[in-house]
C-alpha cells in the first residue's frame, strides 16, 4: 500500500487544492450558485450510471512507458476519485470498475517505478475486484516478468475476456496451469507454442475465439461451442488446414482468416471444408488468381449471408478467379442466401459485373479500388442503373458503397442512384437507399463537387441517404 499512496502522491501536485479552495472562496460569495452545484444533475445520478460513465473512460493499450504506467495504476479510476467523496467512495467500493488487467511488460524496463511497485499496482486491483469477471490483455516476452503471469493465475477462476501475447515464457507456464475456466467467454492468443496448453479446452462458456500464430500450434478448444473464430496464419504453410478449422467448429456463426498464399501454400492438397457460417471474412495475400481459386475450390457454405475480401496487412488486394469464385458461388448457393459482399480485389469491371449476375440477393454492395487496380469504372455503373425495360441488376439493392479513385464520371454515378432511389418509389419501401462515397487522394474535386449537388437534392426529396468524405 505504501507504493500505492507514494503513487498517487506524486500524480496528486497541488492543483486539486487550488481548485477547491477557488470553489470554496466562490460560493461564499455566491449562495444561490453554490446551491445549484448542489443540486447539479450529477450529484443526484444513481451510481449505476455514475459507474457506467466511469467504465466508458477506461483507457486505451499501452503505447508507451507513461501510458504502461497509468494503466497499470487505474490512474484514470484514481482521477476520479480525486472529485468528490461521493465519487470517491463509489468507485472505491465497485468491485466491476476494477476488473480490467491491462499489462504490457515490454515497457516495464523504462518506466521510473520499479517492478516490485507496478506488481504491487496490479495487485491492489486485483483485490479490489474481489469475485468479479475479469479482463486481462497481457504481454510478456521475457521470464524476468512472469511474476505478473502468476499473479493472475491466482484468479482464474475469475477470467472471463483473455488477451496473452508471447513466447514460451507465458505458454510453457499455462501448459502447467491446473484449474477451472469456467467462466471464461473470449479468448485471443498471440504468438507460438500453445498447443500444450489444455485449461482452455474445459471453458464451457468460451464462443469467440482469436488466434495469431501458425496452424500447428493451435491449442486444444471447445470447437463445437465456439460462435465467433478468427484466425492469422504465420507464413505461407497450412493454410489449407486453416480453412478445415471450420469444418471442426461445427456451430460457428462467423469466421475470419488473414493467409498468405504462394506456391509453398500447396505442398499438400487442400481439404475440402464445409460450414454453415453466415458471416466470412478472408484478409488474403496471394498474387496469382490460381491461388485463391484453390481456396474457393475446397469452399462450400450454404447458409452464407455476408461475404467480405480484401488485402492482408496493406499488401496488393488478391487476384480475383472468376471461373472458380461461379463455381463456389453455384455450390454454396449463394443466388438464394448473400445478401452482402465486400470486396477489395484485383477484379476488372467486367469480371465483377458477371459476379453479380450471380448474386441476385444482394442488398448492400462494397468495392473499393485504387490506382493501381481500378474497378469502380463508367462501365460497371453503366451496369448497375435501373431502367423500366429490363429487369436491374440486383434488385433488392438498398446500400452502395465505394473507396474509389473516382475513375469514373459523376454524372453516370448520380444516374446510378436517382435510378435506384426512383425505382423503390412505388414498391413504397420505408427504408430510404442509402449511398456512401470515399474517395482516394488525389481526386477530381469538381467531379466531387458535382456529385455532391445533385444527389444533396435528392437527399432532401427524400428516399436517399448519402455520405460523401475521403477515405483510404
Amino acid at each position: 500500500m505504501r507504493c500505492d499512496v507514494e503513487l498517487q502522491a506524486a500524480q496528486c501536485g497541488t492543483e486539486p487544492d487550488r481548485m477547491l479552495s477557488g470553489s470554496v472562496a466562490l460560493s461564499a460569495h455566491t449562495p444561490q450558485f453554490h446551491s445549484a452545484f448542489v443540486l447539479a444533475t450529477v450529484h443526484r445520478l444513481p451510481n449505476e450510471i455514475l459507474i457506467f460513465i466511469f467504465d466508458l473512460c477506461c483507457p486505451e493499450e499501452s503505447r508507451n512507458s507513461g501510458e504502461e504506467v497509468d494503466n497499470v495504476s487505474q490512474k484514470h479510476l484514481r482521477e476520479l476519485g480525486k472529485v468528490c467523496s461521493l465519487w470517491y467512495w463509489c468507485i472505491m467500493g465497485t468491485p466491476s470498475l476494477w476488473c480490467r488487467v491491462e499489462i504490457n511488460t515490454e515497457f516495464w524496463d523504462s518506466v521510473p517505478l520499479s517492478t516490485k511497485t507496478l506488481l504491487s499496482l496490479v495487485e491492489f486491483a486485483l483485490q479490489k475486484g474481489g469475485t468479479h469477471p475479469l479482463d486481462v490483455r497481457l504481454t510478456v516476452w521475457s521470464a524476468e516478468f512472469r511474476p505478473a503471469m502468476e499473479m493472475l493465475v491466482e484468479h482464474i477462476s475469475r477470467w472471463r475476456q483473455v488477451h496473452f501475447t508471447g513466447n514460451s515464457v507465458v505458454s510453457q507456464y499455462l501448459a502447467g496451469v491446473k484449474g477451472k475456466v469456467d467462466q471464461l467467454t473470449s479468448l485471443r492468443l498471440e504468438g507460438n507454442q500453445w498447443k500444450s496448453v489444455e485449461i482452455f479446452k474445459h471453458a464451457v462458456q468460451l464462443s469467440k475465439v482469436e488466434l495469431y500464430g501458425r496452424v500447428d500450434e493451435i491449442p486444444e478448444l471447445p470447437w463445437t461451442q465456439l460462435r465467433e473464430f478468427r484466425f492469422q496464419n504465420r507464413g505461407a504453410r497450412g493454410a489449407n488446414d486453416c480453412l478445415a478449422l471450420l469444418s471442426q467448429a461445427a456451430n460457428l456463426d462467423s469466421a475470419s482468416f488473414a493467409l498468405r498464399l504462394n506456391s509453398r501454400s500447396f505442398d499438400t492438397p487442400w481439404k475440402s471444408s464445409s460450414s454453415r457460417i453466415t458471416l466470412f471474412k478472408l484478409r488474403l495475400a496471394a498474387r496469382q488468381a490460381e491461388l485463391v481459386g484453390c481456396l474457393f475450390d475446397c469452399l462450400t457454405l450454404p447458409a452464407l449471408k455476408a461475404l467480405d475480401i480484401s488485402d492482408h496487412d496493406g499488401l496488393s488486394p488478391p487476384l480475383w478467379a472468376p471461373p472458380q469464385f461461379a463455381a463456389f458461388a453455384a455450390r454454396s448457393s449463394l443466388r438464394d442466401h448473400l445478401t452482402e459482399l465486400s470486396l477489395h480485389a484485383q477484379i476488372t469491371d467486367l469480371e465483377l459485373l458477371r459476379c453479380l449476375e450471380t448474386l441476385p440477393s444482394l442488398t448492400s454492395l462494397h468495392v473499393s479500388d485504387s490506382d493501381e487496380h481500378t474497378t469502380i469504372t463508367d462501365t460497371l455503373l453503366n451496369g448497375l442503373i435501373c431502367s423500366f425495360d429490363a429487369a436491374p441488376l440486383i434488385p433488392r439493392l438498398v446500400c452502395l458503397e465505394f473507396t474509389t479513385v473516382l475513375a469514373f464520371t459523376a454524372s453516370v454515378y448520380n444516374e446510378v442512384i436517382t435510378s435506384r432511389v426512383v425505382a423503390r418509389r412505388p414498391r413504397n419501401e420505408s427504408d430510404r437507399f442509402t449511398a456512401i462515397l470515399r474517395w482516394r487522394e488525389p481526386a477530381n474535386h469538381e467531379d466531387i463537387f458535382t456529385m455532391l449537388v445533385r444527389l444533396t437534392a435528392l437527399k432532401v426529396e427524400g428516399g436517399l441517404l448519402f455520405y460523401l468524405y475521403p477515405g483510404n
